[in-house]
């Protein structure tokens, strides 16, 4: 820009000087008003204008003044008048340069996290802070701003792109059309970081879900306002998202057409996909600036809606003028009359024909609407439809309507009882034009109301309500004026605040794990009213139902619950009274030796007396530790409480409004019970264990089954029959513990079943349940199950068959035999028939990769040993094996040959822990190409026969290692090559170093070779460190660069700011040269360790004025010294040469920032340099060419 500006206008003030003053003049007025708000090619363009005409103005001046004789006084007259101009000129360009110096060069007004600045921190010897922080003005400022509380404002974003798409389809008239939803995906552009995002979308006739909006995928939470229309959510990170949102538009129903309009964000590339049906309307688009196109074969519309506001959609229903069917105008009047127990909608409808003839009057309501009554009595109610969710009602009339006609009808809006939130119900006229639609209410007096008026509601006057219903025998509350699309109504409706009489009751039935509530609540004159019943029920206390007593007859109430335990009960009416409120739930207690009972109780009201009666399971034994607000004086000998027959009373209290209740000492009676054990052999490989129990004495609410082998027993394929009790890991590992819902008092019947029982039948020899004795075993086989039928047929097994009847008792899919074994032959049989070998249940191995291709390992394993009691395990022939432990007891291993090795004997089917410390070599496999460096190295592990997959940690010293195989196991890959500390991993060799007895100076070995590593570690990155030249200190996010701090121990702060406060972190670093002051700070944003700097407190300003200022202050003044020194400028300029300027503007422009006073003096050098070309044109030291002619007949040597 400047390059070409100062050659065009040297040209054109070449060419016409008479623009040379009033260009150089202009200019040098828009230099000081426009840069500051220019941007820095403007900036150039005015410099290069000034520069040209300072060029064309000396080049002028030089020659007129050639052809001046300086002799005469006009000339001189004239040759000062040059200078004077000269220096207004160069006065003029001085101020022009600097103003737009100011928006060239102005320093960095960037985030704090752009910029390094040198700030000044005095120290103690501790290396704490002692003093103010003295930072640089710009700093000063940024600090400020940023410890200012932000205002809180919401940003819009750019729309970057738009897709709509939606579905046109046949409703339930001739010409009657809906659509459902309209889905919308927007791409946004997020600017900033923590960026709250408002979006004009949806409004009171076009809603929008919030639960539907996503963002990439992600359910967001967010805020859509109805009545504004705006869609708020927040953005944490910058950057570019996708949102989608699903619109539900009403639909503007007409008599000739029928219009969709909804509110949209713009963006400039919108378009809209709709799907019309085969015999589908003309769909008009008025909104889009774009056009449309329909595609015949795929029926659908693509709309180009370009950069609007709205989307707006209509189509045409058939027109007067060629009309088949009639043409009818509505009007509607609907009363709703809400009671407490129920509410009633009557609904008036007065037709006007407009055109043709009108045999039926068709309505579209709620399907929770219920007609009652009606003016016709032709009449037909169709079947809801679910999609539109509305019911169709059809009112036939005996002769066709041409003119006038009313149509009467009764509803009863189901599950409405009168409180909370009610809008209006929903009833559609789709054949006919709605010209009017009034609303009026009437409330019980046993309701509080409070409405809501949105959008074009208008309340309208009671009285010209009932001249339009005609005979009423009451008269409404409100009435309200709903025809307009967007008018909306709403009203919140509570019960009257009544002052309630009642006297409470709680009975308790405690168990081993669980106590049972009974919370009666008895008022002293039945409620004929709708009441809100508010109990404080402790939150641990699980609810199972709340019934309405009234007459000895029960009934469900509605009731919710709190996170605080507040229990809300709605209920009541004049057709159903109420006498009391029960309450049932169950507290479990989880076998916890004591526990407080805590109490259930009424939040409000008058109560006129409490009892709490406390009773026990026969499972059970209760101690009471202490009886809380209850007194012993008070304590009953009877209660009339509802306590179950097998349990027994225990105490009961009576109080006046207790809040706090006993804690009970809970111990478990033994339970004695016998059962019945069938194994049934399913084909399909199940196998289910039917138990059958008989309870002699007490109760039994928990069964344990023990003796389970294996812990595949317990994984995810085991359910329980029936689907009412609960399975769960027992205490042991070999357990598993199985509760019904209600306590077995006589008999049960449940199984257990595994979906895959291949390896099962080794163990279903030890499962027994705990406190019961085994009364008769049975094996049921269906003869389908090949494999299982030929191992139960080896066993010979001679027991008594029984009927194949009794065979659908345990749900054998085909025909089969069943066993009935001697339950102490059961054991012996199992065991010798079905051998089982060693099962691996997990294992965890620590690896040590060497750079010499060695490796040593650490591996841990449990394991379950087969029938023999022998424990095998496999490694390559290359690995060394060097030690062994069984549950912490050192053992030889014994090679069996082939990799092989064999421990010694331990006890059969229980859990044993084996540790192996064995070294090998690496396989080390190169990849095939020359340049890719990567290797494979394999590291063996030891193979047990595991299930599942090697939990492998590796500790790598090569950085190529990038993957690890596990010998007879699938591939285990690491991303990346894993550098974790040894200590970790001696964490896992010192947990057994109690147990390891006979081999320590293995362990010993192995912590030596890991600190051998961590040195090797240390000293690589020791010398990594080492060949960095100097320290290097972070200026922007994920970026480096080095920077040379004049101190010689220097703090490196790392800083965040907060609202109020600098949050710090100080490491030291190293520099090269030695301080100057108390030491110099680099900040920059990141995290680190935080030491907290208050900004209004221990921060001063202590820099000087900005560079840039100083600078163009003198410049000015030096050009002006230059302006006004004339010949003794010329003078000094002779001593000085003008390169001793340049240099100086040099250095101070390298040396410091881009500031005015380095570019100051650069232009007084070159000033000098064009000032001493031509100074003899100001100087008069001009050298005159004389024109020597030689005469005719003059000599020759003149």
């Amino acid at each position: 820009a400047f390059l070409c500006a100062f050659a065009l206008f040297w040209w054109l003030f070449g060419r016409y000087p008479r623009l040379l003053v009033g260009a150089a003049l202009a200019t040098a007025a828009m230099g000081c008003v426009v840069p500051p708000i220019a941007t820095v090619p403007i900036s150039g363009i005015l410099l290069g204008i000034l520069a040209a005409s300072g060029a064309a103005w000396l080049q002028a001046v030089r020659a007129k003044t050639v052809r001046v004789d300086p002799q005469t006084p006009a000339d001189l007259e004239n040759v000062k008048s040059t200078v004077v101009l000269k220096g207004v000129l160069v006065f003029f360009a001085t101020t022009t340069i600097f103003v737009a110096g100011k928006s060239i060069f102005a320093e960095e007004t960037g985030t704090l996290k752009d910029s390094a600045y040198r700030v000044i921190v005095p120290v103690g010897a501790d290396g704490r802070p002692t003093g103010e922080v003295q930072v640089p003005e710009t700093l000063y400022q940024l600090l400020h701003r940023a410890a200012t509380p932000p205002v809180e404002r919401w940003n819009r974003v750019l729309v970057t792109r738009a897709e709509y798409r939606a579905d046109l389809r046949r409703g339930l008239g001739p010409d009657a059309y809906r659509l459902d939803n309209l889905y919308a995906r927007w791409v946004i552009y997020v600017p900033e970081d923590e960026t709250d995002v408002v979006l004009d979308a949806g409004a009171a006739d076009a809603p929008l879900d919030p639960d539907q909006v996503l963002l990439d995928g992600t359910p967001l939470a967010v805020e859509w306002s109805e009545t504004e229309g705006t869609l708020r959510f927040h953005v944490a990170r910058a950057g570019t998202y996708r949102l989608d949102a699903v619109f539900s538009p009403i639909l503007q129903r007409g008599v000739t057409a029928t219009d969709c309009e909804i509110p949209v964000p713009r963006a400039p590339f919108a378009v809209l996909t709709l799907n019309v049906p085969s015999d589908g309307p003309v769909v008009e688009f008025p909104s889009a600036l774009g056009g449309a196109e329909f595609d015949e074969e795929a029926l659908q519309w693509i709309v180009h809606l370009g950069n609007t506001d709205r989307l707006r959609m209509r189509w045409r229903t058939t027109p007067l003028a060629t009309a088949e069917g009639p043409v009818v105008d509505v009007r509607q009047l609907m009363w709703l009359h809400v009671a407490p127990s129920n509410v009633r909608v009557d609904v008036r409808w007065n037709l006007r024909v407009i055109r043709g003839r009108v045999s039926e009057f068709v309505v579209l309501t709620d399907p929770r609407l219920t007609l009652v009554e009606s003016s016709r009595s032709g009449v037909r109610v169709e079947t809801a439809d679910v999609a539109a969710k509305t019911r169709v009602v059809r009112f036939e009339f005996e002769e066709d309507v041409t003119d006038r006609t009313d149509v009467a009808a009764s509803f009863v809006w189901q599950d409405a009882e009168g409180f909370g939130r009610m809008t209006v119900p929903v009833i559609l006229i789709p054949e006919g034009d709605v010209s009017r639609r009034w609303l009026a209410v009437s409330y019980s007096p046993e309701i509080h109301h409070v409405s809501a008026l949105t959008g074009d509601t208008r309340p309208l006057t009671v009285s010209g309500f009932t001249a339009e219903w005609g005979n009423t025998n009451g008269v409404p509350d409100e009435v309200v004026d709903l025809t307009r699309s967007t008018a909306r109504w709403s009203v919140q409706l509570t019960p009257n605040a009544a002052t309630k009489r009642f006297r409470e009751s709680l009975a308790t039935v405690v168990g081993t794990d669980s106590i049972a509530y009974h919370y009666t609540m008895r008022f002293s004159a039945p409620l004929d009213h709708m009441e809100l019943c508010r109990l404080v029920v402790p939150s641990e206390v699980k609810i199972l139902s709340v019934e309405a007593v009234s007459d000895t007859v029960s009934r469900p109430l509605r009731w919710a619950q709190s996170d605080s335990g507040r229990l809300t009960v709605f209920g009541g009416g004049p057709s159903a009274p109420i006498e009391a409120v029960d309450v049932r739930g169950i507290l479990n207690i989880g076998r916890r030796p004591s526990v407080e009972l805590p109490l259930v109780y009424a939040e409000s009201g008058e109560s006129q007396g409490y009892r709490l009666t406390v009773a026990r399971r026969p499972s059970a034994r209760l101690r009471f530790l202490h009886i809380g607000d209850f007194a012993v004086e008070d304590r009953l000998v009877v209660s009339d409480a509802d306590i179950p027959a097998d349990c027994r009373i225990v105490a009961a209290w009576d109080a006046k409004s207790p809040r706090v209740g006993p804690a009970l000492q809970v111990e478990a009676n033994r339970q004695q019970f016998g059962y019945t054990e069938t194994a049934v052999v399913h084909a399909d490989g199940r196998i289910t264990i039917w138990f059958e129990m008989d309870v002699d004495d007490g109760i039994v609410d928990t069964v344990l089954l023990e003796g389970i082998r294996s812990t595949d027993l317990l994984e995810d394929d085991w359910k329980v029959e029936p689907a009412s009790w609960s399975l769960e890991r027992g205490p042991e590992q070999n357990s598993v513990m199985l509760r019904p819902m209600f306590p077995i008092t006589s008999q049960a019947r449940f199984a257990v079943e595994v979906e895959d029982g291949s390896d099962l039948l080794s163990a279903l020899a030890d499962l027994r349940l705990v406190g019961g004795r085994l009364a008769a075993y049975r094996v049921a086989v269906e003869n389908t199950a090949r494999n299982t039928t030929q191992r139960l047929a080896a066993l010979q097994i001679e027991g008594r068959s029984l009927s194949p009847v009794e065979l659908k008792r345990y749900r054998l899919e085909a025909a089969g035999v069943i066993y009935e074994l001697p339950p102490d032959s059961r054991q012996e049989v199992w065991q010798a028939t079905v051998p089982t070998v060693t099962r691996g249940v997990d294992m965890e191995v620590a690896c040590f990769i060497e750079r010499n291709t060695q490796f040593r390992a650490v591996a841990r394993a449990r394991l379950i040993p087969g029938d023999e009691g022998e424990l095998l395990t496999e490694l390559p022939p290359e690995v060394v094996l060097l030690g062994a432990w069984v549950n912490g007891e050192a053992v030889s291993p014994v090679p069996a040959g082939n990799g092989v090795w064999s421990l010694p004997t331990v006890a059969p089917h229980h859990l044993v822990v084996v540790d192996l410390i064995y070294r090998g070599t690496l396989g080390v496999d190169r990849a095939e190409s020359a340049d890719d460096q990567v290797a494979r190295v394999q590291c063996s592990i030891p193979s047990f026969g595991l299930a599942k997959p090697v939990t492998a940690t590796v500790y790598v010293v090569p950085d190529e290692v990038v993957s690890i195989s596990a010998v007879g196991q699938r591939e285990i890959d690491l991303t990346e090559a894993t550098l974790v500390r040894l200590s970790d991993a001696v964490a896992i060799v010192r947990a057994e170093r109690n147990k390891a007895t006979s081999d320590r100076g293995l362990l010993t070995e192995l912590k030596r070779y890991g600190r051998q590593v961590l040195n090797e570690l240390e000293r690589d990155r020791l010398l990594k460190a080492s060949k960095l030249p100097e320290w290097t200190v972070a200026t922007r996010v994920d970026e480096f660069r080095k920077e040379l701090i004049d101190a010689d121990e220097t703090r490196e702060i790392e800083f965040a700011p907060t609202a109020g406060n600098l949050e710090c972190s100080r490491r030291l670093v190293r520099a090269k040269r030695a301080a100057r002051t108390a030491g110099a700070v680099v900040l920059r944003a990141s995290g680190g360790e935080t030491v907290p700097l208050d900004v209004r407190r221990n921060v001063m300003l202590v820099s000087p004025p900005r560079a840039s200022t100083l600078g163009g202050v003198l410049a000015v003044v030096v050009l002006g010294v230059v302006v006004l020194l004339g010949k003794r400028w010329d003078a000094f300029a002779r001593r000085f040469p003008h390169a001793l300027g340049t240099m100086l503007g040099v250095a101070w422009w390298l040396w410091f920032e881009p500031s005015l006073l380095g570019w100051g003096i650069i232009f007084l050098s070159v000033f000098t340099l064009i000032r001493s070309r031509w100074r003899s044109v100001e100087s008069g030291d001009s050298v005159v060419p004389i024109i020597v002619r030689q005469e005719a007949g003059a000599s020759t040597n003149h």
